[in-house]
């Protein structure tokens, strides 16, 4: 009965495996990344002093393992990882006059789903990431056990007789466990986690009469390196002097200027006849202006400043947002919001200032009043968005 049921959730849990590159093919944020950690590996069966807490004199039962991991982050909620672990366990159990001592290889591929990206805004830069661990593996042991007291040998597991490497005995395995991330910068983090591996078996420590499955704890804290993060961010701001998170919010005088017709100017000797409202007359054709006047007429009107100075509020790659949307979204006027192109990204950005400082001004007040907390300035020029400010 226990081999049926741990077969069927092994099943079900290769099928998610399976299923879930399939599922996701918008993947609004991937990266790759590798992951070395260590930490305590604790025995939970028969052959243990106590239920949970391990004991530490008279065969100390606390042990230890160290695992290589390299993963895929499929999008801001899912990633997928495989495994490598070596470590060691033991047990004691006093009244019985027992303990043993192992070692094991194990490898598994587990996926990770992020809490804080499901509950709450899907970030990438968050401080702080809360995540759970579930999957399937393969575990390879040598188990000795001895006699509390004297250290005599009473049996074996593995040691030549099993069927993985170097006659280990082999078992499946299922993964269940917690995880926290800690943002150092956009490559390092920094990992805690602590996951179950149940197997299918209840042989590891040579007593096969209490725990149905035997289980052992890993617990570790890691190094991650992330790999093809950070190529699509806009360069971070200057943040320099003491910011003042206020201002008003201007009317967009650039669409007023396009909007507004300048009278043509009145060249010398030229008569100008007054149109009665009681009497309209026909109008006259419109005076040529000489080219001359024209080109001062146009320099008259106020050109954006190089480099413009915006804030950028969000970015999407691949297809567009609805600035309408966005509008309704953060409380901002939707002719406000403008949309460009940049390194294959549609970007949405607010303003157009010709300081570094006005455009700050608008970002904090962006930032406290209209919670987009990630905003930040950017440049541009007459060909586009920088990629650094000036």
């Amino acid at each position: 009965m226990k081999k049926n049921i741990f077969t069927i959730a092994l099943a079900a849990c290769l099928t998610l495996l399976l299923l879930l590159p399939s599922v996701l093919k918008a993947q609004d944020k991937s990266y790759w990344e590798v992951n070395l950690n260590g930490g305590s590996s604790l025995f939970f069966g028969d052959i243990k002093q106590y239920q949970w807490a391990p004991v530490s004199n008279y065969e100390n039962e606390w042990r230890f393992g160290a695992g290589l991991q390299f993963g895929r982050q499929l999008s801001y909620v899912f990633g997928v990882r495989g495994q490598a672990l070596y470590g060691q366990l033991a047990g004691t159990r006093r009244e019985w006059k027992r303990y043993f001592q192992s070692d094991y290889i194990e490898t598994n591929v587990n996926f990770t789903i992020n809490f804080n990206n499901i509950f709450g805004q899907k970030r990438s830069d968050r401080f702080f990431n809360l995540y759970m661990i579930t999957g399937i593996g393969l575990t390879q042991y040598n188990t000795t056990v001895y006699e509390l007291g004297t250290n005599k040998m009473l049996a074996q597991v593995g040691n030549g007789y099993g069927k993985g490497i170097g006659g280990r005995t082999l078992e499946g395995i299922l993964t269940v466990g917690m995880g926290a991330v800690f943002r150092v910068n956009d490559n390092l983090h920094v990992t805690l986690e602590s996951a179950n591996r149940g197997m299918n078996s209840d042989a590891y420590d040579h007593w096969e009469k209490g725990f149905p499955f035997d289980v052992y704890n890993y617990t570790s804290l890691g190094i991650s390196w992330r790999f093809g993060v950070g190529k699509t961010k806009a360069p971070p701001y200057h943040n320099s002097g003491e910011e003042t998170p206020y201002y008003e919010y201007d009317t967009d005088t650039t669409t007023q200027a396009e909007d507004v017709v300048t009278p043509e100017p009145v060249q010398p000797g030229q008569q100008v006849e007054v149109l009665q409202i009681e009497e309209p007359k026909p109008v006259e054709p419109p005076v040529v202006v000489p080219v001359a006047t024209q080109t001062t007429q146009q320099a008259e009107v106020p050109a954006k400043p190089n480099p413009e100075y915006r804030v950028q509020i969000k970015a999407k790659y691949g297809k567009p947002l609805s600035r309408e949307k966005l509008s309704a979204q953060y409380n901002i006027p939707v002719d406000e919001i403008q949309e460009d192109r940049h390194n294959g990204y549609f970007i949405y950005t607010v303003g157009s200032y010709a300081t570094y400082d006005e455009a700050r001004d608008r970002r904090n007040v962006i930032r406290n009043v209209n919670g987009i907390y990630d905003a930040f300035v950017v440049a541009f020029n007459e060909c586009g968005r920088l990629d650094k400010l000036p």
